[in-house]
């Protein structure tokens, strides 16, 4: 929302010392010129991401079980996709 990112590199689970459980990548993450949300907005959606992630759950779905119904977790999802792609596309140069 407020930045760009890309996979750099595809670590392997043997690139660590105790082999892990999860796979890993070097990110790249750079700020938007103009960011996804307004500026009021930034505050309320660092609050939500942080709610995500403070929970120890496997993933994002189980620590939003008690906000969302599994209706309103797919509809979230299916528009924070069409949201990044479009704005992917926008960035794209045309020639």
């Amino acid at each position: 929302m407020l930045g760009d990112s890309c996979t750099l590199i595809q670590l392997k689970r043997i690139d660590f010392w105790p082999v892990p459980n999860v796979d890993s990548v070097l990110l790249s993450i750079k700020r938007r010129t103009n960011p996804l949300l307004e500026a009021q907005d930034v505050a309320l959606y660092r609050e939500f991401v942080q709610y995500g992630f403070a929970r120890w759950k496997p993933n994002l779905k189980l620590a939003f079980k008690n906000v969302f119904t599994h209706q309103q977790w797919k509809r979230s999802v299916a528009d924070a996709l069409l949201t990044y792609l479009r704005s992917r596309a926008s960035d794209r140069v045309v020639i």
